[in-house]
């Protein structure tokens, strides 16, 4: 602090010039200032949904994953806008299971709620999701993937053939064919796999025999094809529901929770999907 001396008696204190700030700094500051935290509530949060309270409004909000998040799974560090405020958030954090797992997890409310329709659906959604997980295993674990996939690699042309057959099978057919790909070699050649996928036609319409199942020496692959070939029942309890507005009763829909993940668990064993693994085909 400098004194400044006039030609009278007073005397002045002359104050230092302001710091100059960081424009950089100031710009980044703002910007910050105008994210906003977004608290997620765990016991409301689901696979499609996350749902919890903007600080800015303190207003609960819903936040579709495909819709506000751009699909992501889990959603931490996605910016989107409150609907009711319009300020921009951040998630404060997010939990995600595998989505096998989680379907289950988002039946626990239905059920809460009595609501046993859409608890059985969810856990026919479960399987359905383990069960092409473990076709899309058996078909293109061992194949050859390329450093750097195109539109003109082979496996691209398995996978699309693939996905158009696995879009034509409904549960019970995807059941038997799962059922029937545990007794299979699994193919390591493009055309190897083609034809294994041409022979789904005959394979939706066989199931294994117990003695056959028996003969199975990976036990965790023996487990999940007995699970697998000893629902039928589920499988029509889904049809009914579906097709003709059927209402469950509660114990029926605490058979399919306290099963269902019993036997996707077993599936993902046998098949040597690793828990977390989310088996997709391959896009180039």
């Amino acid at each position: 602090m400098r004194v400044k001396s006039l030609s009278s008696d007073r005397v002045e204190v002359a104050e230092p010039p302001p710091a100059r700030q960081n424009p950089s700094m100031t710009k980044q500051s703002k910007t910050r200032s105008r994210i906003g935290h977004f608290s997620p509530n765990p016991d409301l949060s689901g696979y499609e949904n996350l749902v919890g309270t903007c600080r800015l409004c303190d207003t609960e909000i819903i936040v579709n994953r495909a819709t506000d998040l751009r699909g992501t799974y889990p959603s931490s560090r996605v910016i989107f806008k409150c609907p009711n405020c319009g300020r921009g958030l951040r998630p404060g954090g997010d939990i995600a299971n595998h989505p096998v797992d989680q379907f289950i997890y988002d039946a626990y409310e239905p059920m809460r709620k009595r609501r046993y329709m859409q608890a059985v659906l969810l856990t026919a959604q479960s399987l359905e999701l383990a069960l092409s997980m473990c076709v899309r295993q058996a078909i293109l674990a061992n194949l050859p993937t390329p450093n750097r996939l195109r539109k003109t690699s082979p496996i691209l042309k398995v996978a699309v053939t693939l996905n158009a057959t696995l879009d034509q099978l409904t549960l019970e057919p995807l059941r038997k064919v799962v059922a029937n790909l545990a007794f299979k070699a699994r193919p390591t050649t493009i055309q190897e796999a083609l034809d294994a996928i041409a022979a789904f036609d005959k394979l939706r319409k066989k199931q294994p025999k117990d003695s056959e199942i028996a003969g199975l020496t990976d036990t965790d692959l023996q487990e999940a094809v007995g699970r697998l070939v000893g629902i039928p029942n589920f499988v029509k309890l889904r049809n009914k529901v579906v097709h003709e507005a059927l209402r469950p009763t509660q114990s029926q829909a605490e058979w399919c929770m306290e099963n269902i993940p019993k036997l996707t668990r077993a599936l993902l064993r046998g098949f040597g999907i690793a828990r977390g693994q989310l088996v997709m085909p391959p896009t180039a």
